[in-house]
């Protein structure tokens, strides 16, 4: 395997850490290990993706909505269709409610 598959592999592996530990509610954990990811991979919409909704979750919407942003701009991996729908739609309801406020 070459050091760029072994890189790509690891923060992929990171990336999912980080969705697991933000799924239990460890948002510091997870934000660190999204870190590590994007280190390695900085061009993963995967990842923006997974630390936009660890943001959110933990109410920072200003960090969640750039992330947002970044996921839907990135490509090595884009995000799926449905991923992508969704970021859309949450990024328009932070955006409005950031809007109301």
């Amino acid at each position: 395997m070459s050091p760029r598959s072994r890189n790509l592999s690891r923060a992929y592996i990171l990336n999912g850490r980080g969705a697991a530990l933000a799924g239990l509610g460890e948002f510091d954990r997870a934000l660190l290990e999204f870190e590590r990811s994007i280190a390695l991979s900085p061009e993963n919409a995967w990842v923006y993706f997974n630390r936009a909704e660890a943001y959110d979750r933990r109410g920072d919407q200003e960090k969640a909505v750039a992330d947002f942003r970044r996921a839907i701009a990135e490509g090595n991996p884009r995000l799926s269709r449905s991923k992508m729908e969704f970021a859309e739609a949450r990024l328009r309801e932070l955006c409005d409610k950031r809007k109301d406020n």
